[in-house]
C-alpha cells in the first residue's frame, strides 16, 4: 500500500492507503499493564522455537521448505499499543486457523502522533511489542515487522513535536540528519531486543520506498528535500540493512519494496541526466516503458547488500503494463519475471503484499488475480506471499474491498486454508 501525505493530522490515503486515525478507530487511547524491562526477548514461552533460514532461493524451517500464504495485519502492533489485546489476539487466531504462518505489520506506528510514545514512554511501547510477538508466536505465526513503514512518519514527527520544520523525507534518507539519527535509534532498539527471537521471520525496512524515487519537481512542485532519488533510497536501504546485520546475524532482511514502476529505469536515467543542472530536480519526466532487461536492472538496484530477500508487491495492473508483458487483471503475469530477477541474485522472492477486490456491496466476490497468486505459490513461483489484508477495515471504504475474514470472505479463506495445507504437505 503506497502512502501519500498532506498537512493533515496524520496523513491521507487513497485507494490502497489509509489514515492513522482510521486505524485507531475503536481502540482505547490509554495503555495500562505491566511492562517487561528485559532488553533481549527470547521465545521461551512461544510455540515457535526455531529460526527460518534462507536456503538457495527459498526458506527452510527445521530443514524442510517453508512456504505459506500469509497475511498483512497492518494495525497489529498499533492495537497492542492501545491495549486492544483481547480483540486483536482473536484476529491472530483467526488468521492462524487458515494456515497463516507469516504476518506482516507496521513495525512502528504509521502516523506520527503515536510515535511520541516511543520517545516518552518506551516501556509501554516495548511492552506492546513483547505482547504482540508473544501472541503471534503462541499461534505459530512469525512476524515481518516493517520497521519504518511510513517513509514520512519520522520527519513529520520531528516537524510537529520537535520544532524541526525543515526535516523532510530526503533528510531521513541522509546520514547524520536528525530524522536519520532517530530512525537508527529506533531500528537498533527493536532489532537488538528480538535478535534472538525466532518469532520474527525477517526484518523489513519500510513500505514501497522505491515508488517515491525519481519523481521530479515537474511531476509535482515541492522543495528539493521532498524529492528523493533512487540513489537516496538505495543508500538508506544499505545503511539500515547494515545496521540490522550488525546486531542480528540470524534474521533475513528485505526492503519492503513494491514491484517496479513500469518506467523506473527511464525516470532514473532522467534524474541522472540532470544532476549537474542549476536546479537538478526541475526536469520533465520520461514515462517511457522499461524493457525486460531494464526491469531486471531496477530490481537489482533496489536490492543492495546486505539485503538478502527480494521483495515485491503485486496487484492487478490496470492499464499500466510493460510492452513486453501480456498482462491482464486476472493473472499476476509479472511474478515469474520477479522470480527470475531474484534467482539471478541468488535470493528468495518475498511477495510482501498481493490483493484485489474480494468484498463488494456487502458480499464476497471472487478475485481471479488473488486466486492466480494462490496457484502460483502452490506451483513454486514464490515461496511466500502475504495477502492484503486480514480483518483490516476500520470503517474505511477503501480498505473495505480488500479486507478478508472468516465471516466476510469464507470462500477465499477456505481456499487459502486448502493452499496452505498443500504447501505444508
Amino acid at each position: 500500500m503506497n502512502v501519500r501525505s498532506s498537512g493533515s493530522r496524520s496523513g491521507e490515503m487513497t485507494r490502497r492507503q489509509f489514515m492513522d486515525k482510521a486505524i485507531r478507530m475503536g481502540i482505547a487511547a490509554v495503555a495500562t499493564g505491566e511492562f517487561l524491562e528485559t532488553r533481549d526477548i527470547s521465545a521461551s514461552a512461544s510455540s515457535v522455537s526455531d529460526f527460518i533460514h534462507i536456503k538457495g532461493e527459498g526458506f527452510t524451517l527445521n530443514g524442510k521448505p517453508f512456504r505459506n500464504i500469509g497475511a498483512n495485519i497492518p494495525d497489529l502492533f498499533v492495537r497492542f499499543l492501545h491495549d486492544d489485546d483481547k480483540a486483536v489476539t482473536q484476529v491472530v487466531k483467526n488468521a492462524a486457523s487458515v494456515g497463516v504462518r507469516a504476518v506482516r505489520c507496521f513495525g512502528s506506528t504509521w502516523g506520527w502522533d503515536d510515535f511520541q510514545i516511543f520517545e516518552n514512554d518506551r516501556k509501554r511501547w516495548l511492552s506492546a511489542y513483547d505482547r504482540m510477538v508473544g501472541v503471534t508466536g503462541d499461534a505459530g505465526i512469525r512476524l515481518v515487522p516493517s520497521l519504518l513503514f511510513n517513509l514520512e512518519m519520522i520527519p513529520r514527527y520531528l516537524q510537529k513535536y520537535k520544532n524541526m520544520p525543515n526535516e523532510q523525507v530526503v533528510n531521513l534518507l541522509t546520514e547524520g540528519s536528525p530524522s536519520n539519527r532517530l530512525a537508527l535509534e529506533y531500528v537498533t532498539t527493536i532489532v537488538e531486543r528480538y535478535a534472538n527471537n525466532p518469532g520474527v521471520f525477517m526484518w523489513e525496512i519500510g513500505n514501497e520506498y522505491n515508488l517515491s524515487a525519481d519523481l521530479s519537481a515537474q511531476w509535482k512542485e515541492r522543495p528539493a528535500n521532498q524529492i528523493p532519488t533512487s540513489d537516496n533510497i538505495r543508500s538508506f536501504l544499505q545503511q539500515i540493512a547494515a545496521l540490522i546485520r550488525k546486531s542480528d546475524s540470524r534474521h533475513p532482511i528485505t526492503s519492503g519494496n513494491s514491484n517496479m514502476r513500469t518506467y523506473a529505469w527511464h525516470i532514473r536515467q532522467a534524474m541522472l541526466a540532470h544532476q549537474k543542472d542549476v536546479n537538478p530536480f526541475d526536469y520533465p519526466m520520461d514515462w517511457s516503458k522499461d524493457t525486460l532487461s531494464e526491469y531486471y536492472e531496477m530490481i537489482k538496484w533496489f536490492d543492495p547488500a546486505p539485503l538478502d530477500v527480494v521483495c515485491v508487491h503485486d496487484y492487478p495492473p490496470g492499464k499500466d503494463v510493460y510492452s513486453w508483458l501480456n498482462a491482464d487483471d486476472n493473472h499476476d503475469h509479472i511474478l515469474p519475471y520477479a522470480r527470475k530477477a531474484a534467482d539471478s541474485l541468488r535470493q528468495p522472492l518475498f511477495v510482501g503484499e498481493f490483493g484485489g477486490t474480494i468484498y463488494q456491496n456487502g458480499t464476497e466476490v471472487k478475485s481471479p488475480f488473488v486466486l492466480d497468486m494462490l496457484k502460483q505459490v502452490r506451483e513454486g513461483v514464490a515461496p511466500i506471499a502475504l495477502i492484503w489484508a486480514w480483518e483490516f477495515v476500520n470503517g474505511d471504504p477503501n480498505q473495505n474491498t480488500f479486507s478478508l475474514s472468516l465471516d466476510r470472505t469464507p470462500s477465499l479463506c477456505a481456499q487459502i486454508k486448502e493452499t496452505n495445507k498443500a504447501l505444508e504437505s
